[in-house]
């Protein structure tokens, strides 16, 4: 800014090379770091409003020769405070991430539960409508579950539902999702699949189901996946989808 011809001089803005002002922090040398909790600089600096220039610290808003022993001790209480305020917020949404994890998944095979599958349609059903390709739910039943409950008890049935999710697990693409729906029935959603490319998949991941084998004790146990398809229309629903699969699946078996 220059001063025009007759004006009162400026005040409070020390002159260009004075050295008293205070260079520009360089926030890369400084440790910056742009996290969502990081605090505003609790320290500033202005002039004192007199023609010298005079650089004086604030802190907090409040000039250095104001900084009382009282003062200080209520400031620290107050960053303090702040602090653990931020500190709860990070827990907090650590603990809410946790929780929705607990609500959508399966903790036995780690893979989605019914609610979580249901999530998972929704997104895509809404992805459909904007222009999406579609896809196609597989629903997977085991045949021999129930008798391996029989024979051999629940840890057995167990055992084959990890050996099922992990399988699952494994081959899947980025985009699918599988589901554990209770009892020996599986679920995947092929998000970018239809026709006879779900087919192919679908297959693909049944046999993935029995290779390597599911060993019970040391031995080997067969079964049998029948499979069945629904394709995901603009007002599907998770049921909607499960009772087509599921229908589709009882003709297979009616055709054996």
């Amino acid at each position: 800014m220059v001063d025009r011809p007759g004006s009162p001089p400026l005040t409070g803005i020390p002159p260009l090379g004075d050295s008293t002002r205070r260079p520009r922090q360089d926030n890369r040398q400084a440790g910056y770091s742009p996290h969502p909790y990081s605090q505003p600089p609790a320290f500033s600096f202005f002039t004192d409003g007199a023609s010298t220039g005079t650089v004086q610290s604030v802190v907090l808003g409040v000039p250095n020769a104001h900084m009382t022993q009282p003062v200080r001790d209520a400031l620290d209480r107050l960053i303090g405070e702040v602090i653990r305020m931020q500190e709860d917020i990070v827990q907090r949404t650590a603990h809410e991430a946790y929780l929705d994890e607990q609500a959508h998944h399966c903790d036995l095979t780690g893979l989605l539960n019914r609610r979580g599958l249901a999530r998972e349609i929704s997104r895509n059903t809404i992805h459909l409508t904007q222009g999406g390709s579609g896809g196609t739910l597989v629903l997977f039943h085991l045949e021999g579950h129930e008798a391996l409950r029989r024979t051999h008890g629940l840890g057995a049935t167990e055992a084959l539902s990890r050996h099922i999710g992990e399988s699952l697990a494994a081959g899947l693409r980025q985009s699918d999702v599988a589901a554990s729906l209770g009892g020996g029935d599986f679920a995947v959603f092929l998000a970018l699949s239809h026709g006879d490319e779900a087919e192919v998949k679908a297959g693909a991941l049944a046999n993935q189901m029995n290779s390597p084998a599911f060993l019970w004790k040391d031995r080997p146990y067969p079964f049998t996946i029948i499979i069945g398809l629904a394709c995901l229309q603009m007002d599907s629903t998770l049921d909607r989808l499960l009772a087509d699969a599921d229908a589709d699946l009882m003709s297979g078996l009616a055709k054996r």
